[in-house]
């Protein structure tokens, strides 16, 4: 389990070892390094497998090198000759709803080392793990081509960005300056409807929250629907095309990026602030890239650490007084029309890796004559506990 080391000991100039405190740096597959530690007090090592173990429960990633984890992670290092780490993980990643199932407590919820070790796991023969780990081997290594190439493409538009505005704290084009509440029609947040996920059984109105809202993208995993009485509580919060999200809340705060349109019909809960760029002045992918560069980004994530508060937050308040820079508005949307081109070659490179890891399924299935046939097989395999 892993134990939080002094907060004056993490940095993110790489002094030390990675730092990872929960699963705000879980990926697909990978826990990506945000933070350092120079002084560890938990270590897992390469190869382990992090769980989360507070709030959201259950959660899973590998890490590939060394690292200090925070009591929000626990390591969990397979048994040589038993278990496969890619098989393990896999098999932990299918059953993270159950495994989410067991955390207790009333405010936020936690499982415990021995809580853990009473996990069930089925254990294949080794033979067939192996077969497993070499297929999801190639599957991953598509993973890691894709998301190289997408690093790739939100590079180019970030040097675009600057290349054409400057940097948007110093100014150094000495564009016209605006404060956010003469430049938009609407900034608000929203709230959750009662009874909290068990409450999400509509079937056409999206409800956005902060797990949707990633740089400059959104995902739509876990995007709740909502019913329409819920929806009319959330009137003041209506969604429109072209608004941007900002997450204002939690170890997401900051992250940003513009509604699509086809989540429309939407609200969006407390954890997310709407900000509706006046069209005449202000361009809604401009507003999103400005938000998310390097400088702005810290430039939100230090007042929200503002005034000693023990949890990140952006208030309402804040979003309205805050001042950007204002280039030409055709300037703007010129930069707007260079992302849209951008994200369409990113989507034909994306789509390239999506049929490379579509025949990757086929041949597998091919292999164990079917997918059915392999969870058989699996069904019939030994159960041990995690331990």
């Amino acid at each position: 389990m892993g134990q939080s080391p002094d907060s004056s000991t993490y940095n993110d100039e790489g002094i030390g070892v990675p730092f990872f405190q929960g699963k705000t740096e879980f990926t697909d597959t990978f826990v990506k390094v945000n933070k350092y530690c120079s002084e560890p007090k938990k270590m897992a090592k390469e190869m382990d497998i992090l769980m989360s173990v507070r709030a959201p429960v259950g959660s899973v990633n590998l890490t590939d090198q060394a690292c200090c984890i925070g009591r929000g992670l626990a390591a969990i290092t397979p048994k040589k000759g038993i278990a496969d780490v890619w098989f393990l993980f896999n098999a932990l990643k299918t059953m993270e709803r159950q495994i989410a199932g067991m955390g207790v407590g009333s405010t936020f919820t936690a499982i415990s080392k021995e809580d853990m070790k009473k996990i069930k796991i089925p254990v294949a023969p080794l033979r067939l793990q192996n077969q497993f780990s070499d297929f999801i081997k190639q599957v991953d290594k598509s993973r890691v081509i894709a998301q190289k190439a997408a690093d790739r493409y939100d590079q180019l538009i970030k040097s675009r960005f600057i290349e054409l505005f400057g940097d948007p704290i110093s100014n150094p084009m000495g564009w016209k300056i605006g404060q956010l509440s003469n430049l938009t029609t609407k900034i608000g947040s929203g709230a959750t409807p009662s009874g909290g996920k068990t409450a999400y059984n509509g079937t056409e109105i999206s409800l956005v929250r902060s797990m949707n809202v990633h740089d400059a993208l959104f995902d739509y995993d876990e995007l709740a629907l909502i019913t329409n009485e819920q929806a009319d509580l959330l009137s003041n919060v209506v969604l429109q095309e072209g608004d941007v999200l900002l997450n204002i809340t939690g170890a997401s705060v900051a992250r940003c990026c513009v509604l699509p349109s086809d989540v429309l019909p939407g609200r969006v809960n407390q954890h997310v602030c709407i900000i509706r760029p006046d069209p005449t002045v202000l361009n809604s992918i401009f507003l999103n890239h400005m938000l998310i560069s390097n400088s702005f980004k810290k430039y939100l994530l230090d007042k929200s650490k503002a005034n000693g508060a023990t949890r990140e937050a952006i208030t309402k308040e804040m979003i309205l007084k805050l001042s950007i820079y204002l280039p030409p508005l055709e300037k703007q949307n010129a930069f707007a029309l260079f992302v849209e081109k951008v994200n369409k070659s990113r989507f034909i490179d994306l789509f390239d890796e999506r049929c490379k890891f579509v025949l990757l399924l086929y041949r597998w299935h091919r292999y164990f004559d079917g997918i059915e046939c392999f969870l058989r097989k699996m069904s019939h395999c030994t159960s041990v506990n995690l331990r």
